[in-house]
C-alpha cells in the first residue's frame, strides 16, 4: 500500500461543494493501493459541542474565521498548515503530495513540500485559477488584486508532476495557455455516488417540483434565474396554477438579489429560496424533485451536473451553446431541454413537463453508461491510474522530472 498526503482545506465540510471530490478520493483510494492521509481545516462543532471529524488519518488544523476580505482565512491557515504537513511527512513516508483547489494559495505550499521531501506533487483543480472564466466578470480594481496570482501559478505550474482538472474544456484552456502541460496534465471528473441517487421507486414531494441546487451569481449574469422566473410567472399566472400542485427550490447560498426577483414577480409562494444545506441533505431533495434547473452560461462542469444526469430525470438547461456541457447532457440525457436566454421557450418547457406529470407521463430514464463511466468510484479508480504512472515504479512519461 502506498501513501498519500490529501491536503483540502474544505475536506471537512458539510456544506461546501468542495469537500466532496476529495471525501470520495480518500474512500475509494485503498481499493487501488494507495492509502490516503488527510490533511484539513479543523471542522465547527456539531450538537454536542464537539468537533464534527472524519474517520481514518485524518489531521486537523484550526482555521481563524475571517470571510472578508478576500477569504483571509484561507490564507492565515497555510502556514500552520504547512507546518503541521511537515510534522506528518517527518513521521510519515509518502510516494505523492496531493492539493485540492480552490483555495489556491494552499498549493504553493505544495512546491515547498515537494523539494524538502522529494515528494512527487499532484495539484488537482476543482476549479480553474487565473484562467477560470469568471474572473472575466469581476471588477478592474478585483482583477488587479489578483494579477499576482498569475506569476504564482506558473510558478506552481512549473513544479507540478501533475495537474489533475475536473473536465475537458479546462485542460484544452490550460494547455493552450501553458503548453509545457502537456503530457502531464489530465482529466479527473467530479462524477457521482450511485449510493446516493434514489432509486425507481423512490417517493416524489406531493407537488411537482422544480430543484436548482448549488449559487446564483446574479451580478455576472453567468447563473442568473431572472428570466426563469419570468418565465415561471407568466406559467402559473396564465394557468393559475396554485402553489400546492407546482412548486420551485432553490438550495444554495441566499442573495438579497435573487430574493428580491422572486418577490417582485409574485412568487413567495411558489418558490422556496434555502440556505446552503449538508450533502446529505440535498441528495434528499434532489431524489424527491421531479425536474432539475441548469443555468451555468461559462465553461465549468460543476458537481450537481453530473448527480442531475446520474437520476435520469429531465432537466431544463439554460447552458451555453456548443460546449463541453451541452454535449455532456446531451449524449446522457434524451429528456432534458437545452433553451436559449427565451422567456416563451423557458415556459413552454416548464408546461411541458408539468402537462407530461399531470398526465401520468412521468418516467425518468438514467442512463446507464453514463452512471458506469462517472461514477466516484470509477473516477478514483482512474486518478489511482494516474498517480501509479508518477510513483516510485512508475513509466509513463508524467514520471519525467520536471523543472524546480
Amino acid at each position: 500500500m502506498k501513501n498519500l498526503l490529501i491536503i483540502n482545506f474544505f475536506h471537512s465540510s458539510q456544506y461546501h461543494v468542495g469537500a466532496i471530490r476529495t471525501q470520495r478520493f480518500a474512500y475509494y483510494l485503498p481499493r487501488y493501493g494507495w492509502r490516503p492521509y488527510v490533511l484539513t481545516k479543523l471542522p465547527k462543532a456539531g450538537n454536542n459541542g464537539q468537533p464534527i471529524k472524519e474517520p481514518g488519518d485524518t489531521f486537523y488544523v484550526p482555521g481563524i474565521p475571517i470571510n472578508k476580505p478576500f477569504h483571509l482565512e484561507n490564507l492565515i491557515w497555510v502556514p500552520p498548515m504547512l507546518r503541521k504537513a511537515v510534522e506528518i511527512l517527518k513521521k510519515i513516508p509518502m510516494e505523492v503530495v496531493l492539493i485540492s483547489c480552490p483555495p489556491f494559495h494552499q498549493a504553493m505550499a505544495g512546491v515547498l513540500l515537494k523539494k524538502r521531501f522529494g515528494m512527487k506533487l499532484v495539484i488537482d483543480y476543482r476549479d480553474a485559477w487565473g484562467l477560470n472564466p469568471y474572473r472575466e466578470h469581476l471588477h478592474m480594481f478585483r482583477k488587479f488584486v489578483l494579477k499576482s496570482d498569475k506569476i504564482m501559478e506558473n510558478h506552481l505550474l512549473r513544479n507540478t508532476h501533475l495537474l489533475l482538472v475536473s473536465h475537458q474544456e479546462m485542460k484544452d484552456r490550460y494547455l493552450r495557455q501553458f503548453n509545457f502541460l502537456r503530457g502531464r496534465i489530465e482529466v479527473v471528473y467530479n462524477g457521482f455516488d450511485l449510493e446516493r441517487i434514489g432509486s425507481d421507486t423512490e417517493v416524489l414531494f406531493p407537488e411537482f417540483t422544480i430543484l436548482y441546487l448549488g449559487n446564483f451569481y446574479p451580478k455576472q449574469k453567468t447563473r442568473d434565474p431572472s428570466t426563469f422566473l419570468s418565465a415561471l410567472q407568466k406559467f402559473i399566472s396564465e394557468r393559475g396554477i396554485p402553489s400546492d400542485r407546482l412548486r420551485v427550490l432553490f438550495i444554495g447560498e441566499r442573495y438579497r438579489e435573487v430574493e428580491e426577483m422572486i418577490a417582485k414577480r409574485g412568487l413567495s409562494t411558489h418558490v422556496t429560496y434555502l440556505d446552503r444545506v449538508p450533502h446529505d441533505v440535498a441528495m434528499e431533495y434532489l431524489n424527491k424533485a421531479h425536474v432539475f434547473l441548469l443555468i451555468e452560461t461559462s465553461d465549468v462542469m460543476t458537481t450537481k451536473v453530473y448527480e442531475y444526469l446520474a437520476t435520469g430525470k429531465p432537466i431544463l438547461c439554460l447552458v451555453r451553446q456548443g460546449g463541453e456541457l451541452e454535449g455532456l447532457i446531451r449524449r446522457f440525457s434524451p429528456g432534458a431541454y437545452i433553451l436559449p436566454d427565451d422567456l416563451n421557450q423557458i415556459k413552454a418547457a416548464i408546461e411541458s413537463c408539468f402537462e407530461a406529470y399531470q398526465a401520468g407521463h412521468y418516467v425518468p430514464l438514467a442512463n446507464e453508461q453514463f452512471r458506469v463511466r462517472f461514477s466516484r468510484m470509477e473516477q478514483t479508480r482512474r486518478l489511482a491510474d494516474l498517480l501509479d504512472q508518477i510513483g516510485p515504479m512508475g513509466t509513463s512519461r508524467l514520471c519525467e522530472e520536471i523543472a524546480g
